[in-house]
């Protein structure tokens, strides 16, 4: 409380800003505003991200071993801009997938699943 020069005393009050309705601040924390499309898209992104990869892997092997790097970079971009990742963090994506589709033997390595927690660890 502060008081004023003739002795009153003055309550001191924060305001707090809430977001608009329907909207969150948290964008996982299932608010109302938040449709079943999004709430799938959330969770699928990451899983198809990893499919993709490994599909991308399965195709590239033998002769076609060049063509791993050259689709790998672009689809690691494209996967980590379209899940919200900076331009910086979403190139880093997509080269390492280009170097894990060059790569012998990668078959028993978990390229889908490290590709969905790195999405969804960067993520804004």
């Amino acid at each position: 409380m502060r008081t004023t020069g003739t002795g009153d005393k003055i309550p001191e009050i924060e305001v707090e800003r809430l977001p608009p309705k329907g909207e969150s601040t948290d964008r996982d924390a299932g608010s109302p505003g938040r449709t079943y499309g999004e709430r799938a898209r959330d969770a699928l992104d990451p899983v198809a991200a990893g499919v993709l990869v490994d599909v991308l892997d399965f195709l590239t092997r033998g002769a076609l071993t060049p063509l791993g790097l050259l689709l790998g970079v672009p689809l690691g971009y494209w996967l980590g801009r379209r899940s919200g990742l900076t331009p910086r963090r979403a190139l880093l994506l997509g080269l390492g997938i280009g170097t894990y589709c060059v790569l012998p033997f990668t078959a028993v390595l978990p390229a889908g699943t490290l590709v969905g927690m790195y999405l969804r660890f960067w993520r804004d």
